[in-house]
């Protein structure tokens, strides 16, 4: 099987737009080959089974932890890897957990250009699942306007 005709294989069982993405980084030529494989299965009756959504026990998992443990799992994390977070969906600790960051992390955080992408949002809640369930637990506290402040005053200390 030719090398276009394996990674036509591959993308067919991705979901649109991971397909669309990978497919608008490739040269013109190659994307209208792929286009043309992809056309190909698709007339031939193999129906792309995308990837299974994510697992509905695990976006809960996430969606009811508070926004202090999740801020806990995310601190050091790249502004881009939180804000592709932030926008898998609307989680309700969303406005707690940027209340936690210094103002210039809130705008890094909201500087950044997010592509939806299932794949991508797959792996990250996953993973950020995952690092859940392990993590040692946190103290809660409430979130005043001394924690903010407090939270500031330490991210000038780095």
């Amino acid at each position: 099987m030719s090398g276009h005709r394996q990674a036509a294989a591959a993308l067919h069982g991705l979901h649109e737009l991971d397909r669309s993405l990978i497919l608008e980084q490739l040269a013109p030529a190659d994307q209208a080959t792929l286009r043309s494989y992809l056309a190909e299965l698709s007339a031939l009756g193999f129906e792309a089974a995308p990837l299974a959504d994510i697992a509905p026990r695990q976006s809960a998992e996430l969606a009811t932890a508070p926004a202090a443990v999740i801020y806990s799992l995310l601190e050091h994390e790249p502004a881009a890897l939180v804000a592709q977070v932030l926008a898998v969906q609307p989680w309700g600790w969303r406005d707690e957990l940027l209340a936690l960051c210094t103002p210039a992390r809130r705008i890094a955080i909201g500087a950044v250009q997010v592509t939806v992408a299932p794949a991508r949002s797959r792996f990250l809640l996953e993973s950020l699942r995952s690092r859940l369930a392990d993590a040692a637990p946190v103290t809660l506290r409430r979130v005043t306007p001394l924690t903010r402040l407090l939270c500031w005053v330490k991210s000038w200390r780095r």
